[in-house]
């Protein structure tokens, strides 16, 4: 009798923090509990971040649970928000891997209902109401939502096609447009879900015309693309009473100019609340508005944690 076939799963996520761990640890989980082959892609630029300490750190390896094999996407040294076409990024990256594919969602099971009721029927109302924020608006299963709850991503202005959140908007119209496609082809299309059924058990229930597969979430604690900072946050934080911290991160790929971070520090003072900062080292540097504490503030400014 022959051999059963080994089965191999191959993982493809784009250069961000944010996909890359999630994508990761399902990826670790599927080879120690299955004992399929599991090859991890991303981008060359962040695959090097990750496995700096090796050397060929452009080249395919395994460490004897994966093997990582970067792709290249263009930015080899880096997604530069200033002069990448974002909108020439997504549709590349979507040719170019166009092999068959289950889509993981990393995002919450509510935040993918919402965009798959705001696809399928209700952009008209959301759109007439884009200036009331606290209009509701009652999406089928979820609890009712004001406009002002929604991702900021579905008011963009209907003349707006150029700017980033006309073309993040667009990417997810275009992800919808192909799960309705594969309808046709099969009886419903597969997405896994970073989430446990039990805390999301409405979202989960509202969408019927996807096979949503839960799988759980796990600690994110590899695959790091920046260096943690050296100052003592945690130290920091564990003499501040529970729930008394501001914390504000805009993840590892949006960029404040100078005035944005002078009036957020204004706000921070203003507030008279203690606060942790995170802003990365490629947007603190010299003529870009370098953050200060003054001694004596409460605040605690961290490149990365």
């Amino acid at each position: 009798m022959a051999e059963k076939a080994r089965q191999h799963y191959l993982f493809v996520t784009y250069p961000i923090q944010s996909h890359i761990n999630p994508t990761l640890h399902l990826a670790k989980h599927l080879a120690s509990t299955t004992g399929a082959a599991v090859t991890f892609s991303t981008a060359v630029s962040a695959h090097r971040r990750m496995v700096s300490s090796f050397p060929n750190a452009d080249q395919e390896f395994n460490n004897g649970l994966i093997t990582y094999l970067p792709y290249s996407d263009g930015n080899d040294e880096g997604l530069k928000r200033d002069n990448m076409d974002l909108k020439e990024h997504i549709s590349d990256f979507r040719k170019t891997h166009g092999i068959p594919s289950v889509l993981y969602w990393i995002q919450p099971a509510t935040v993918f209902a919402i965009y798959y009721h705001y696809f399928h029927g209700f952009e008209s109302i959301v759109r007439a109401h884009a200036d009331e924020p606290s209009f509701t608006v009652c999406f089928p299963e979820l609890q009712p939502l004001q406009i002002r709850d929604l991702p900021s991503y579905v008011n963009v202005p209907v003349n707006d096609t150029d700017s980033f959140n006309a073309t993040i908007l667009n990417s997810f119209r275009e992800l919808f447009e192909i799960l309705d496609r594969e309808q046709e082809t099969r009886v419903k299309p597969r997405v896994l879900m970073y989430t446990f059924e039990a805390w999301e058990t409405e979202a989960l229930a509202s969408v019927t015309d996807i096979e949503i597969i839960p799988v759980g979430q796990w600690p994110n604690n590899t695959g790091y693309l920046f260096k943690e900072d050296e100052k003592k946050y945690m130290e920091w934080l564990d003499t501040k009473e529970e729930g008394s911290v501001v914390y504000i991160s805009f993840g590892s790929l949006s960029v404040m100019k100078k005035e944005q971070k002078e009036e957020m520090l204004r706000g921070l003072k203003e507030s008279k609340k203690p606060f942790l900062w995170v802003v990365r080292k490629d947007n603190r540097e010299e003529g870009e508005g370098v953050v200060e504490i003054e001694e004596g503030e409460d605040g605690m400014v961290v490149e990365w944690v």
